[in-house]
């Protein structure tokens, strides 16, 4: 019996990250699927494809992120001349 109270006393539980690494992470520019239509910018629009995310966390309710979304070339040739996803 004493042994079992010593081995749970050694025990740690990890919560995963915190609300700071969280906000950490996600404002930094990371390359996510649009698995549903999002705006790129006026009257450009993508979907099912992958796209450059970076979120800011909104000051007023807990949870609430704001997105903004950048298209991700195609070619090392399209970076190259400038050139966005169709």
């Amino acid at each position: 019996m004493i042994e079992i109270l010593t081995e749970r006393k050694n025990m740690k539980i990890d919560f995963g990250e915190t609300r700071l690494e969280k906000v950490d992470r996600l404002s930094k520019p990371h390359k996510w699927f649009a698995w549903y239509p999002v705006e790129i910018s006026a009257h450009d629009y993508r979907w099912l494809e992958y796209v450059e995310r970076t979120g800011r966390p909104s000051a007023l309710c807990e949870g609430l992120w704001f997105w903004k979304y950048k298209a991700i070339p195609k070619t090392v040739g399209d970076v190259l001349k400038g050139v966005e996803n169709d």
